[in-house]
């Protein structure tokens, strides 16, 4: 039997670590600001200010959203990793066929591409999905906020 190629199951793990730690909140200084921009990208014609509060809102209402999306993207990578071994055994590439004997799930590389596909794709629409929900949270909060100035400009009258 062979033994694990070390260095490459390392190097796996090593890509999935750094994708949880980029996603994590606390760990992320720039992502914020790009989540931020992204989100308020959706508020086309908004106030800046306003649509800030709108982002921050719709951020306290999406709880768990971090922790999808970073495994989302944990497993569409670790997907993307299994896909190259599967591939490159398929190519031919000695390196790629004995790690994948080792490490592709059934021990095929064809299956597994199959299996590989499935579970990228599955992640892309997930993290679509995610995305939408957000788009669509933070319209229906821009109009809440609307409605409840316009009744607060009413009632001033």
């Amino acid at each position: 039997p062979r033994s694990t190629p070390l260095p490459q199951v390392v190097l796996l793990m090593h890509l999935a670590a750094l994708c949880t730690l980029a996603l994590h909140p606390t760990l992320r200084p720039a992502l914020p600001c790009a989540r931020a921009a992204s989100a308020t990208m959706a508020l086309e014609g908004v106030p800046p200010e306003l649509a800030k509060q709108v982002v921050e809102a719709e951020a306290r209402a999406a709880t768990g959203r971090t922790p999808r999306v970073a495994g989302t993207a944990v497993l569409g990578l670790l997907a993307a990793a299994s896909a190259a071994v599967a591939a490159g055994s398929l190519a031919g590439n000695e390196q790629a066929a004995a790690l994948a004997e080792d490490v592709l799930p059934f021990g095929s590389a064809p299956l597994s591409l199959l299996l590989d596909a499935g579970v990228g794709g599955a992640c892309l629409w997930a993290y679509a999905q995610e995305m939408q929900t957000r788009d669509e949270n933070l319209d229906r909060i821009w109009t809440e906020l609307q409605q409840r100035r316009a009744a607060a400009g009413g009632a001033n009258r």
